[in-house]
């Protein structure tokens, strides 16, 4: 598989899991828990689409640096969306256990994604590795 179809099977199998996890969210979750649940792991998916277009660019330059870079970016930014949506959660007064659980699920599916795509990347013929 080319480098371009890599890229674009780990995005769509990344949106994909969210939609499912958005759905299984409302089909699973009752009242206030739905929405909370919902806005994490509408979250995480949105960082996760981030997380692997700026893994590519950084595997592109082949630098290894660039790479560890965008991981401690992104987790300092999960961070702030664990911390803020909590927050967030708290303050509305919706049940921060269901963001959390929501954010913190679907988090661990899709860190295995975005692994995949930097493992296989680094595995191209003729790269050399990062």
């Amino acid at each position: 598989m080319r480098s371009d179809q890599r890229f674009w099977a780990a995005l769509a199998g990344v949106a994909g899991l969210t939609a499912a996890a958005f759905v299984t969210a409302a089909w699973v979750a009752t009242g206030a828990s739905r929405g909370s649940a919902q806005l994490g792991i509408l979250l995480v998916g949105g960082s996760s689409l981030l997380a692997l277009e700026l893994k590519r660019r950084a595997l592109a330059r082949r630098s290894l640096p660039g790479v560890l870079g965008v991981v401690v970016g992104l987790f300092a930014l999960r961070v702030g969306l664990v911390l803020g949506g909590a927050s967030w959660a708290r303050a509305h007064h919706l049940p921060q256990t269901a963001y959390v659980v929501g954010f913190f699920a679907m988090y661990i599916l899709l860190q295995w994604v975005e692994i995949g795509f930097v493992v296989a990347e680094a595995k191209l013929p003729g790269s050399g590795g990062i």
